[in-house]
């Protein structure tokens, strides 16, 4: 051949071997094609153009006059889009949407018109024997259907609305015009959206179109909808691959992220933030860090929310050096406890006090182990716990706790796994581990939740994992009645910076995307004080100085069942689809003030259907589907939330006409 390679595509057309792609080093788009009796290798992109991208490891093959390269590696990441070279018209075209990208796989065009995939990789050397395919012709003079909904398709935000969008294809062997096509959207068996247009064309045989629809849709938030999509050919030879299902779930987001503010005087990042209740509101303290690669920052930052401003606290004795490079700190009491960090080569395990009543900065007793960096503390309200971290160059898997009276360590038990730079958060009796490296590098972040009992001192491996590979990212806890969540964002994502925020409902031991921070950020201090979590400097490629804000929605318009040991709630609710009128039954344990209310998606309250004082029982209250005006509500999704005592818990409704 003209150009050395490996992992490359091939295919035979017409007694001639053709050649694309393939790796020198990265994926390359040269082509070049073989003739077997000639035993020559030829260049010629006007016969055979170079590849749209250069790609490696994909599954190729010839079907007809069509022939397909899928999925494989594009740079350093797999890809779900398939490239289509027309022999006829010397022409490459692109579409996405595979089911599985793999590469280090199979391919075959089959008889029957089918590109097809055997098995390969989803990732390194671990196998799949997953086999996927697309119809690419049939063989019927007039045939076509829809192969892809593109839009909308999968997990979607409320807003900004979508416009629908379908990629139908010509399987047949004749060109086609004037193709009718239609989508419709249906909610709880409900439809919502009903709409056509008509393919002017012509669409060649093999040839794909894409297809909008008018007027773009907005689901509601938390709400999963069934789309369809089809194609109505007059004379059409085939139906059964006329019409494609998608199912599209509407993200319900809870936190609403603001532009950030500016820290002063200077960015940094490996920079502690902390909370601290004061008359009337709290503080947030950004605590030493770094300024620039490999120079500390030594001041302990304060800013205030309500009044904007910035003041400069106290400055860290050891100035430029030991121990302000640090990684984590928490707040006990009105004491900050800042972790030892690095400073150009030199690490340390040193652990800082920083007495804000005494106004004074001191030196503990360093942490376990030597040369500690890349670790996470959590506290309790009356120990510090240190978990994991590098060691010279090895991950821990320590939990060590320290008492602020003894100025001690004590070695508790051992995580499950050695991590760096994972996510903490603290509820009630267990501290969540979240994500983090399982080794000393960048790209083994991972996406384990392991739960430390504090009062037992032992470990569970949680089943619910984070659908997300993030370590160097930040955790909090938010308690809300019996509704408790972690809150997880920035960080790294496998040698990539992050920007993804995720919710973690304890109640149901669910997980779901949250609105992704303004920017990616990793290396960042993070705390919450009430609903409103602090992100504080950071890194992306450079130190950062922004001060984002995130405002936890404090609704509690969140499906979830009481904790145990919660003995009132809903006993019953009929029916869940709402036409006319609910009934909601209840029960009271204990004389108290009950408020039982409606609220809309966005938890803005519709009706007020008890608020009273009641004795102890069962009660029923009906609920027509009007608002406290009188007016009936429109279709949507609704929470019923049952407040007593103080304590909350919710239950949902679909209303429909």
């Amino acid at each position: 051949m003209h150009q050395g390679r490996v992992f490359a595509q091939g295919w035979v057309y017409n007694d001639t071997i053709w050649m694309a792609g393939g790796n020198t080093g990265s994926g390359i788009t040269h082509t070049e094609f073989y003739d077997p009796v000639a035993d020559t290798w030829t260049v010629d992109n006007t016969v055979f153009p170079q590849l749209p991208y250069g790609v490696w490891g994909a599954g190729s093959g010839a079907v007809g006059n069509t022939a397909f390269i899928a999925s494989g590696v594009k740079g350093d990441a797999l890809q779900d889009t398939c490239m289509y070279f027309d022999h006829s018209t010397h022409t490459w075209t692109i579409s996405a949407g595979m089911h599985l990208k793999i590469y280090r796989t199979a391919g075959v065009g089959t008889a029957d018109g089918k590109a097809v995939l055997y098995g390969g990789s989803t990732g390194g050397f671990v196998p799949t024997n997953v086999c996927q395919y697309e119809q690419l012709s049939t063989g019927h003079d007039h045939d076509v259907g829809v192969t892809q909904i593109m839009a909308p398709n999968g997990s979607v935000t409320p807003t900004p609305p979508i416009t629908p969008k379908a990629l139908i294809k010509n399987f047949g062997t004749n060109a086609e015009s004037n193709i009718p096509v239609t989508c419709w959207i249906d909610s709880a068996g409900t439809r919502v959206y009903d709409h056509n247009v008509v393919h002017a064309g012509p669409l060649a045989p093999g040839a794909s179109a894409e297809v909008t629809f008018s007027p773009d849709w907005s689901g509601v938030a938390g709400n999963t909808y069934n789309v369809t999509m089809l194609t109505s050919l007059s004379g059409d030879e085939e139906r059964s691959n006329d019409t494609a299902h998608a199912t599209v779930s509407v993200v319900a987001y809870t936190v609403t992220w603001t532009a950030p503010t500016h820290i002063t005087p200077c960015a940094v990042s490996r920079v502690a933030c902390v909370t601290e209740p004061v008359t009337d509101g709290y503080l947030v303290h950004v605590v030493c860090g770094n300024c620039q690669a490999h120079t500390s920052h030594p001041n302990d930052e304060i800013y205030d929310p309500v009044a904007n401003t910035w003041t400069t606290g106290l400055t860290h004795p050891a100035g430029g050096g030991k121990g302000v490079h640090n990684h984590d700190a928490v707040l006990i009491n009105d004491v900050i406890w800042c972790g030892g960090g690095s400073w150009g080569s030199a690490y340390y395990n040193n652990l800082s006090k920083l007495d804000l009543g005494a106004g004074t900065w001191t030196e503990a007793t360093a942490m376990p182990a030597t040369d500690l960096l890349y670790y996470s503390f959590e506290e309790d309200g009356q120990y510090l716990y240190c978990f994991g971290g590098v060691s010279g160059t090895t991950v821990r898997n320590n939990c060590d706790r320290y008492d602020p009276v003894a100025n001690s360590w004590t070695a508790m038990a051992n995580m499950p796994g050695p991590r760096r730079n994972p996510m903490t958060a603290h509820i009630d009796d267990t501290i969540y581990v979240i994500g983090g490296m399982q080794q000393n590098n960048y790209t083994s972040t991972r996406g384990t939740v392991w739960k430390y009992s504090i009062a037992g001192n032992d470990w569970t491996v949680a089943t619910d994992t984070m659908p997300d590979n993030l370590g160097w990212g930040k955790a909090v806890a938010y308690h809300e009645a019996f509704l408790d969540r972690v809150y997880v964002w920035g960080g790294y994502r496998q040698g990539a910076y992050a920007n993804a925020c995720w919710r973690y409902n304890l109640t149901s031991g669910t997980w779901a995307e949250d609105r992704p921070m303004l920017s990616t950020n990793r290396s960042h201090g993070g705390d919450i004080f009430g609903n409103e979590i602090w992100s504080a400097g950071g890194w992306n490629g450079s130190i950062l100085n922004s001060m984002h804000k995130g405002t936890i929605s404090p609704t509690g318009i969140e499906e979830g069942k009481p904790s145990v040991g919660w003995d009132y709630g809903f006993d019953r609710v009929a029916p869940t689809v709402v036409r006319n009128f609910a009934r909601i039954s209840y029960s009271v344990p204990k004389q108290g003030r009950v408020n039982l209310g409606v609220y809309d998606a966005s938890g803005s309250l519709v009706r007020t259907l008890v608020d009273e004082v009641l004795e102890p029982g069962s009660r029923t209250v009906t609920w027509n589907r009007a608002d406290n005006n009188g007016q009936r509500v429109a279709n949507g999704t609704y929470f019923y939330r049952l407040t007593i005592n103080g304590k909350s818990v919710s239950a949902k409704a679909v209303v429909l006409n």
